[in-house]
């Protein structure tokens, strides 16, 4: 929770210096599939996407995906990984594509209503970074 807190706050290296080590001991004490170790390595790649180091943050997603599957594509867990991908596209220039994905994700977590209510209410600040991205590139 503090490295997600670092990067709603901006503090971006600070919170890849927070997940890389809540990810090495989720890994170690709860397994690499673990949802704590997918959530954890979800959230640095968003921080990495930040930093515009999409390749690293694309690495990362494509290593949750193994763990992400056997939870199938209706909790939060998947609205995460959603939301993440939609924050590397973005970085990658594909806004059209992070769109889809901020749509989806949003769709999940207000089907999943309540405990999801975080994560819904996050994604109007990320609709609105992914506006002023494309409105950068159509000057």
């Amino acid at each position: 929770q503090v490295g997600r807190t670092e990067l709603g706050l901006g503090q971006i290296d600070r919170a890849i210096s927070t997940l890389t080590e809540a990810r090495s001991m989720a890994s170690e004490y709860a397994g690499p599939g673990s949802p704590v170790t997918l959530m954890a390595a979800m959230s640095l790649a968003e921080g990495y996407a930040h930093q515009g180091r999409a390749a690293r943050a694309r690495a990362l997603l494509k290593g949750a995906e193994p763990g992400l599957k056997p939870l199938g594509t209706q909790g939060i867990l998947y609205g995460v990984y959603l939301r993440a991908r939609s924050q590397v596209d973005q970085a990658e220039g594909r806004f059209d594509a992070a769109g889809a994905d901020l749509e989806a994700a949003e769709t999940l977590f207000r089907a999943l209503g309540a405990p999801a209510d975080p994560f819904t209410r996050s994604i109007a600040g990320l609709r609105a970074a992914l506006a002023a991205a494309r409105a950068g590139i159509l000057r």
